[in-house]
């Protein structure tokens, strides 16, 4: 028999945690319900702004020759039947006309994650939350506590030898198996799409299908004839149709750069000419802008006629080329080719989308990427230890009463006594919010981090981004806050009771539960404040302060491009903490079901109404599932700890589970990874032989574009614009009359109505 101590009075060994969970629950369904009404309101007074899609005259490029179908404005424009048509529309208009293939692939993964945890909460509500709620429990330390509150709902609550640790055990293996089949159906779903896409591509006149990128370029390869023999060496000389060297034009990229910057700001000092404010005061200051951007289409134009008639900088090409094949498979075929230079390794694969390349990184020599991967690297491991600092300090919140007198935050305890609410504020609410607002920080220090390595695209550097971001996530939200929390919470009592170390962590385990129910608490939050875009039009309202024209106000409205990254990163995080969880405590099944239908919802709406991706081609599908893999394990883990600590001796079959796991991530690595990355060769056979545009209208350097077009105005929306969806028209015949501005100045060129914006603007 063990002896049994009363823990002393002022040590909080297993804390009830009900008014966290209640005092988070309430304060964030009043903030998600008022910012559920400000949208509602706001978007029938602007709906320029919230349904914007609507109202742009030109849309995405198009990736076939089906005319691109804008979303409905009469479909979408009510209170409420915008839910409706959003939740209806077709993924496959959204691969087509608004999202393309990232936006889709992501939907999907929103979509079935919802299903996914929808029949996990068909099984936890009325299996394993009754089985838990009723059954009885005493805290390791003192056998008069018994557990209370919201921790009655996690298997903390489940006494050792008791039977109802069955349960527990079935759902393991039942989630286990069903995360199995969530991981191969979105697998196979998203090579489906990929080809889906590829073949509208192939259908267009895109160049890309046929075209591989190469770098790494031998040093006696330095134009487009050599870089022809070159090729030719691997390839039959009929299947190839057209070859470029990229050239090195960083010193006219930066005169671009500063005649695009000019020219944009003679284009608003003449909207306000055009506008009658302060016309006469801005005569001085348009003639010099005008100046200058005659002086910098001079030096641009003269650089550019010395490249092409083999002047001063004839022979500076950079060890990067694109190779155009006469058919896809040809191309798809090259790009699996392994070929070696003069000590360089020369890598030939499929060509990114233009708007993915960042052109500034491309020809670096190994010699000056090798020190800057390895700054890249001290840099994040630099981070990874002095982020741990700032995240203790928020996790040491949820557990006010252990916090000493020198601690300097001991005024806490007496401020808590005063009301439960305000202690559930202090312990729970407030730490979670913090540790999210700091958080928020990381993907702009990552991104800075990582673009220390110059990478050759867009898309390598944000997978790169996405990557280190989970792992941040993963570590510091679920083994830092919650893990080390709880074994800080006990280590008192280890030191003074190290035989039931085994109840003690079998216990506190579970009761960390409230922690990931508040942070999705909060997650719920972000999506009614994404859909909303209360930031957006926050920051959109200051802008306009300063502005003096209609053309400046509506281009502050332009908002910036979908952040798919750190979107998809956080999403990720919440799957891993359900996951993980959710046969420890199955309240957080439905929550993630709730979480996950709104993040739908909401997403999928500004895809279609507000937000365009900057480029295509990110590719996160295979990173995606590589992540998911271990809140598996991690799962896996704490559910044979829990049951080898209360002496569940078939608890040690979740090892099959383990092992499981991993044998099925490499089957799905094996059947998946490749087709995913490459187009079958079977696929590619009903390509059509179709004129494409040329290879230098597509992968020529944006710099070597003539200064007006380099200088592309940005696409804006007056506030005076009618909707150019279908069914406007019809909608707007029943009304008995509208406004109808024929002076406008400066709308659209294409608009319903009004003037276009004169030629010398």
């Amino acid at each position: 028999n063990k002896r049994e101590m009363p823990l002393p009075p002022t040590q909080d060994n297993n804390p009830d945690r009900t008014g966290q969970f209640l005092s988070t629950l309430f304060i964030t369904l009043g903030v998600s319900f008022s910012l559920f009404l400000f949208f509602l309101f706001l978007r029938r007074i602007r709906p320029h702004f919230f349904l914007r899609k609507c109202y742009k005259t030109s849309s995405r490029i198009e990736l076939s020759d089906v005319q691109t179908v804008r979303p409905d404005y009469s479909e979408a424009n009510g209170m409420l039947n915008w839910i409706s048509y959003t939740l209806s529309y077709e993924k496959n208009l959204m691969l087509q006309n608004h999202g393309g293939l990232d936006s889709v692939l992501y939907l999907q993964f929103l979509k079935l994650s919802f299903f996914l945890f929808l029949f996990f909460s068909l099984f936890s509500i009325p299996v394993l939350l009754p089985l838990y709620q009723t059954s009885s429990n005493k805290y390791p330390l003192n056998s008069n506590e018994t557990v209370e509150g919201i921790n009655k709902m996690t298997i903390s609550n489940v006494a050792a030898g008791s039977s109802r640790i069955w349960a527990s055990l079935v759902s393991t293996f039942l989630f286990t198996i069903a995360g199995f089949f969530f991981l191969h159906s979105y697998y196979s779903l998203s090579v489906d799409l990929k080809h889906q896409h590829e073949k509208l591509k192939r259908g267009s006149r895109s160049v890309q299908p046929k075209t591989v990128m190469i770098t790494g370029l031998p040093l006696r390869v330095h134009n487009t004839r050599a870089l022809k023999a070159e090729i030719q060496q691997y390839f039959p000389e009929n299947q190839i149709v057209d070859a470029l060297v990229v050239p090195k034009v960083h010193h006219i990229r930066q005169l671009q750069e500063k005649r695009k910057k000019n020219a944009w700001k003679l284009m608003r000092l003449e909207s306000r000419e055009l506008e009658g404010i302060e016309s006469f005061r801005m005569s001085h200051k348009m003639q010099k802008r005008k100046d200058q951007i005659q002086a910098l289409d001079n030096e641009i134009l003269k650089l550019q006629a010395l490249i092409n008639n083999g002047g001063e900088y004839s022979q500076e090409t950079l060890n990067v080329g694109f190779v155009q094949f006469a058919h896809p498979s040809a191309a798809q075929m090259a790009s699996q080719a392994i070929v070696t230079g003069d000590f360089r390794k020369t890598s030939i694969e499929m060509a990114p989308e233009p708007k993915d390349l960042v052109w500034n990184n491309l020809g670096y020599e190994y010699f000056i990427q090798l020190p800057k991967i390895v700054l890249n690297i001290v840099l994040l491991l630099l981070l990874f230890f002095f982020w741990s600092i700032p995240v203790s300090f928020f996790s040491s919140f949820t557990n006010v009463d252990s916090l000493d007198d020198e601690s300097g935050l001991a005024f806490l305890k007496k401020l808590q006594d005063f009301n439960p609410f305000i202690k559930g504020i202090l312990t729970g609410l407030l730490p979670t919010l913090g540790l999210r607002i700091f958080m928020a920080f990381l993907p702009t220090i990552l991104r800075l981090i990582h673009s220390v390595s110059s990478h050759h695209t867009l898309s390598g550097k944000d997978r790169v981004v996405m990557r280190s971001l989970f792992a941040f996530f993963y570590i510091f939200i679920f083994f830092v806050v919650v893990i080390s929390g709880s074994l800080s919470r006990s280590l008192r009592n280890f030191l003074s009771h190290p035989g039931q170390i085994p109840e003690i962590l079998s216990t506190t385990l579970g009761g960390q539960t409230t922690v990931f129910t508040n942070y999705i608490l909060l997650g719920l939050v972000d999506h009614f404040l994404f859909l909303s875009r209360l930031i957006d039009w926050f920051f959109s309202f200051v802008m306009k302060r300063f502005c003096k024209s209609d053309y400046e106000r509506a281009e502050a409205e332009i908002p910036d491009h979908f952040d798919l990254i750190v979107k998809l990163a956080s999403e990720m995080l919440i799957f891993s903490i359900a996951f993980t969880y959710s046969s420890i405590g199955p309240l957080v099944n439905v929550l993630a079901m709730v979480y996950f239908g709104l993040a739908f919802l909401t997403t999928k709406h500004n895809m279609l109404f507000a937000y365009d991706l900057k480029y295509e081609g990110i590719g996160f599908v295979p990173i995606l599932i590589f992540a998911l893999i271990f809140p598996f394990l991690t799962n896996h883990v704490l559910m044979i700890g829990i049951f080898s600590l209360r002496g569940f001796t078939w608890g040690t079959s979740c090892f099959i589970l383990f092992g499981s796991t991993i044998i099925f991530y490499i089957y799905l690595s094996k059947r998946f990874d490749g087709p995913f990355e490459f187009v079958p060769l079977q696929s590619l056979s009903d390509s059509s032989q179709r004129d494409t545009l040329q290879l230098s209208e597509v992968y020529q350097d944006p710099a070597m574009l003539s200064p007006e077009d380099y200088t592309l105005e940005p696409e804006i929306v007056l506030s005076t614009d009618k909707p150019a969806a279908p069914g406007y028209q019809k909608r707007n015949e029943r009304r008995s009359s509208s406004v109808h501005r024929e002076d406008s100045p400066l709308l659209l060129n294409g608009s319903n109505y009004g003037t276009s914006i004169p030629n010398n603007v």
